[in-house]
């Protein structure tokens, strides 16, 4: 694996402020420049104004990432894509002209980045959950099987309107009592994944009232 100098050596301009973006690598300067990637204060609304050195949610975050792929790459794994280009590769092409038709607006960036920084804090990411992580996994995992054999009753529920979050008039199945708040007080799974726990609500409310982001109102 190659490695590359810790100082700043390419730069570009941010496309929506003009900002100076400065990159430790190519690879990290060209990706930029093809995703055309705004600066931190540009591109999502809750990391404004935080960094490494003086916030430790992304402090944690950091770390937590590089130590994930320094192992991946340690037992040998490899990127798929190494090398290849939208140009050369159609797989890469595909990918690349269905990301342009998804692109979020600034207000959706910014309500997935506040719902990426509560899941972070409530510890919902790798193994930050500490020794219940895995248990948490088990049990979610379980609630979803249930939730999916029985998807088809639940009031108003249209598979055509089932979509991922941010994407314009998407709605997704809402447990009622969240599966974190089931899972932290023994709540068996059968009951959290029951048809009167279950409702389809667009994904901009699903978010706003998950149970780890209650904690932080």
């Amino acid at each position: 694996m190659k490695k590359y100098s810790k100082d700043f050596k390419f730069e570009r301009s941010c496309p929506s402020c003009n900002k100076i973006i400065k990159y430790k690598s190519y690879q990290g300067y060209e990706s930029g420049l093809k995703r055309n990637s705004k600066c931190q204060k540009c591109g999502c609304g809750w990391s404004i104004g935080k960094t490494k050195e003086n916030n430790e949610s992304i402090k944690k975050m950091s770390e937590t990432v590089s130590q994930i792929w320094k192992e991946k790459f340690n037992n040998g794994y490899k990127v798929w894509n190494t090398g290849l280009t939208k140009d050369t590769n159609d797989i890469l092409k595909i990918i690349g002209e269905k990301n342009k038709q998804h692109k979020h607006s600034d207000e959706v960036k910014v309500l997935i980045g506040k719902h990426s920084k509560q899941r972070w804090e409530a510890g919902l990411y790798n193994n930050q959950y500490g020794k219940n992580y895995k248990e948490f996994k088990k049990y979610q995992h379980k609630v979803h099987k249930l939730t999916h054999k029985i998807k088809h009753l639940i009031e108003g529920y249209d598979i055509t309107k089932h979509g991922k979050m941010g994407k314009l008039g998407a709605y997704q199945i809402d447990h009622i009592i969240d599966i974190k708040f089931g899972f932290d007080n023994n709540i068996p799974v059968e009951k959290i994944a029951d048809i009167s726990n279950l409702q389809f609500i667009k994904w901009e409310e699903n978010i706003k009232k998950s149970y780890y982001g209650k904690s932080k109102n």
